[in-house]
Protein backbone atom coordinates (compact mmCIF):
# COMPACT_ATOMS: atom_id res chain seq x y z
CA UNK A 1 0.00 0.00 0.00
CA UNK A 2 3.27 2.35 -0.48
CA UNK A 3 1.94 5.54 -2.19
CA UNK A 4 -1.28 4.76 -2.71
CA UNK A 5 -4.13 7.34 -2.57
CA UNK A 6 -7.72 6.48 -0.95
CA UNK A 7 -10.42 9.15 -1.60
CA UNK A 8 -13.13 8.65 0.80
CA UNK A 9 -14.97 11.73 1.01
CA UNK A 10 -15.77 14.99 -0.79
CA UNK A 11 -17.79 18.24 -0.59
CA UNK A 12 -17.47 21.55 -1.65
CA UNK A 13 -20.05 24.89 -1.91
CA UNK A 14 -19.65 26.11 -5.27
CA UNK A 15 -22.03 28.89 -6.80
CA UNK A 16 -25.11 27.30 -7.79
CA UNK A 17 -24.57 23.96 -5.84
CA UNK A 18 -23.89 23.71 -1.86
CA UNK A 19 -22.91 19.50 -2.81
CA UNK A 20 -21.06 17.51 -4.59
CA UNK A 21 -24.69 15.50 -6.09
CA UNK A 22 -26.04 19.22 -6.34
CA UNK A 23 -22.82 19.65 -8.09
CA UNK A 24 -23.05 17.09 -10.30
CA UNK A 25 -26.64 16.91 -11.18
CA UNK A 26 -26.39 20.36 -12.66
CA UNK A 27 -23.62 19.18 -14.40
CA UNK A 28 -25.63 16.26 -15.95
CA UNK A 29 -28.47 18.66 -17.01
CA UNK A 30 -25.79 21.21 -18.62
CA UNK A 31 -26.47 23.89 -16.34
CA UNK A 32 -24.00 26.29 -16.35
CA UNK A 33 -23.11 28.90 -13.22
CA UNK A 34 -21.29 31.67 -15.11
CA UNK A 35 -23.56 34.82 -15.58
CA UNK A 36 -22.82 38.44 -16.34
CA UNK A 37 -20.97 40.38 -13.40
CA UNK A 38 -24.08 42.72 -11.31
CA UNK A 39 -23.09 45.94 -9.60
CA UNK A 40 -23.39 43.96 -6.18
CA UNK A 41 -20.75 41.44 -6.72
CA UNK A 42 -18.12 43.97 -6.83
CA UNK A 43 -16.96 47.22 -8.93
CA UNK A 44 -16.53 45.49 -11.79
CA UNK A 45 -16.78 48.77 -14.19
CA UNK A 46 -13.77 49.36 -12.80
CA UNK A 47 -11.72 46.67 -13.55
CA UNK A 48 -12.72 45.56 -16.86
CA UNK A 49 -11.29 46.32 -20.00
CA UNK A 50 -13.17 44.49 -22.60
CA UNK A 51 -10.24 44.85 -25.30
CA UNK A 52 -7.69 43.29 -23.20
CA UNK A 53 -5.17 46.17 -23.60
CA UNK A 54 -4.65 47.17 -20.23
CA UNK A 55 -2.83 45.21 -17.21
CA UNK A 56 -4.39 44.60 -14.66
CA UNK A 57 -7.87 44.32 -15.54
CA UNK A 58 -10.01 41.73 -16.53
CA UNK A 59 -11.51 41.15 -20.29
CA UNK A 60 -14.82 39.90 -19.36
CA UNK A 61 -17.93 40.71 -17.59
CA UNK A 62 -18.82 36.95 -16.62
CA UNK A 63 -17.84 35.30 -13.75
CA UNK A 64 -19.22 32.37 -11.40
CA UNK A 65 -20.13 33.89 -7.86
CA UNK A 66 -21.80 31.42 -4.22
CA UNK A 67 -24.10 34.15 -4.15
CA UNK A 68 -25.99 34.45 -0.42
CA UNK A 69 -25.02 31.70 1.65
CA UNK A 70 -26.49 31.04 5.09
CA UNK A 71 -23.56 28.90 7.45
CA UNK A 72 -25.50 26.70 9.51
CA UNK A 73 -24.40 27.50 12.98
CA UNK A 74 -26.12 25.58 15.10
CA UNK A 75 -25.04 22.61 13.41
CA UNK A 76 -21.65 24.07 14.19
CA UNK A 77 -22.15 25.42 17.78
CA UNK A 78 -21.62 28.34 16.81
CA UNK A 79 -22.62 31.54 18.28
CA UNK A 80 -23.94 33.80 15.62
CA UNK A 81 -22.20 36.85 17.33
CA UNK A 82 -19.26 35.07 16.32
CA UNK A 83 -19.74 35.31 12.75
CA UNK A 84 -19.21 38.52 12.27
CA UNK A 85 -15.79 37.99 13.15
CA UNK A 86 -14.78 35.02 10.85
CA UNK A 87 -13.96 35.27 7.37
CA UNK A 88 -16.96 33.91 5.31
CA UNK A 89 -14.22 31.54 3.25
CA UNK A 90 -13.07 29.98 6.64
CA UNK A 91 -17.14 29.09 7.15
CA UNK A 92 -17.57 27.74 3.68
CA UNK A 93 -14.27 25.23 4.05
CA UNK A 94 -15.39 24.23 7.31
CA UNK A 95 -18.91 23.28 5.46
CA UNK A 96 -17.42 21.46 2.24
CA UNK A 97 -14.86 19.97 4.52
CA UNK A 98 -17.18 18.66 7.39
CA UNK A 99 -19.17 17.27 4.00
CA UNK A 100 -16.05 15.36 3.08
CA UNK A 101 -15.23 13.65 6.19
CA UNK A 102 -19.11 12.86 6.75
CA UNK A 103 -18.20 9.42 5.13
CA UNK A 104 -15.67 8.31 7.47
CA UNK A 105 -15.98 6.84 10.71
CA UNK A 106 -12.71 6.70 11.50
CA UNK A 107 -8.98 8.15 10.32
CA UNK A 108 -5.91 6.98 11.04
CA UNK A 109 -4.00 9.97 12.28
CA UNK A 110 -0.56 9.39 10.77
CA UNK A 111 -1.94 8.30 6.98
CA UNK A 112 -4.84 11.49 6.45
CA UNK A 113 -5.04 14.50 4.98
CA UNK A 114 -7.30 17.04 3.97
CA UNK A 115 -6.46 18.75 0.79
CA UNK A 116 -8.42 22.36 0.27
CA UNK A 117 -8.94 23.78 -3.05
CA UNK A 118 -10.37 27.49 -2.79
CA UNK A 119 -10.17 30.62 -4.60
CA UNK A 120 -11.42 33.60 -2.12
CA UNK A 121 -11.92 36.39 -4.81
CA UNK A 122 -14.66 38.69 -2.94
CA UNK A 123 -14.82 36.92 0.33
CA UNK A 124 -11.15 36.67 1.48
CA UNK A 125 -9.74 39.56 2.76
CA UNK A 126 -6.43 39.39 1.46
CA UNK A 127 -7.09 38.24 -1.96
CA UNK A 128 -9.94 40.67 -2.42
CA UNK A 129 -7.33 43.27 -1.70
CA UNK A 130 -6.00 43.30 -5.66
CA UNK A 131 -9.42 44.09 -7.14
CA UNK A 132 -9.63 46.80 -4.67
CA UNK A 133 -6.03 48.64 -5.70
CA UNK A 134 -7.65 51.29 -7.80
CA UNK A 135 -10.18 52.42 -5.10
CA UNK A 136 -7.49 52.66 -2.76
CA UNK A 137 -5.45 54.36 -5.17
CA UNK A 138 -8.37 56.98 -5.88
CA UNK A 139 -9.03 57.67 -2.05
CA UNK A 140 -4.96 58.01 -1.42
CA UNK A 141 -4.64 60.59 -4.14
CA UNK A 142 -7.83 62.65 -2.48
CA UNK A 143 -6.00 62.50 0.69
CA UNK A 144 -4.13 65.64 1.35
CA UNK A 145 -1.43 64.02 2.60
CA UNK A 146 -1.28 62.07 0.42
CA UNK A 147 -0.53 65.23 -2.24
Amino acid sequence: MNGSIAVVGLGCVLPGARDPSQFWRKQIDGWTAIRPLSDDTYEWRRYVDPDGSRADHAYTMLGATIGPYDFDWRRFRMPPADLATINPLQLLVLDAGTQALSAVRELPRDRTGLFIGSTGLGWQRDSGLRIRLHEMEAAAERSPAFA
